[in-house]
């Protein structure tokens, strides 16, 4: 028997948000064609999609009903994934799998919801938001971290989110 324990933290009507492996796309998922949903035991907060599972094998993830990821019967490539950015700690720069803004600029930007103190970013360190490509148009308006990637560490509006996503960079995070 399918377990759905805790779907309901995150389904929508009848479907339900699942990250894809890498967290760069989030897939909306239509509640009956999902079979498996992490045990209510486990305290998913976000569902991210079986690597192991196979459409319509039920063997196919040796888990079973223990597995911590979502197993739906659907061909992902057949949904429209929403980018998302998920706010990592990088070791370097370079290892950043996001598009950014060009290098030679410095943005002052407000904390979220628009609070004092602004700060200074380079550039270079700032994800290409709608809302980061607006400063780089030359309109002036008020920059401001959002408040989703800066506290929950996840932004599911990626790139069409109205505000700035600044990576953070730790050559000795482990």
């Amino acid at each position: 028997m399918p377990s759905k324990g805790s779907a309901a933290n995150t389904t929508t009507g009848s479907q339900l948000e699942v990250f894809d492996s890498s967290f760069k796309c989030l897939y909306t998922v239509p509640s009956h064609l999902v079979v498996h949903t992490p045990p209510a035991r486990f305290n998913i907060s976000r569902f991210v999609i079986c690597r192991n599972y196979r459409c319509g094998e039920a063997d196919s993830c040796t888990m079973g009903e223990n597995c911590k990821f979502v197993h739906a019967d659907v061909d992902y490539s057949t949904l429209e994934g929403q980018p998302i950015h998920v706010n990592y700690i990088w070791r370097d720069e370079k290892l950043c799998i996001y598009e950014r803004l060009p290098p030679g600029d410095v943005l002052e930007v407000l904390l979220p919801n628009c609070k004092h103190p602004a700060v200074m970013i380079s550039s270079e360190y700032v994800l290409a938001t709608r809302g980061a490509r607006s400063f780089s148009k030359g309109r002036s308006q008020t920059l401001s971290h959002c408040a989703h990637y800066y506290f929950n560490y996840l932004c599911s509006r990626g790139e069409d989110c109205s505000f700035i996503h600044a990576i953070y960079v730790d050559p000795n995070y482990i």
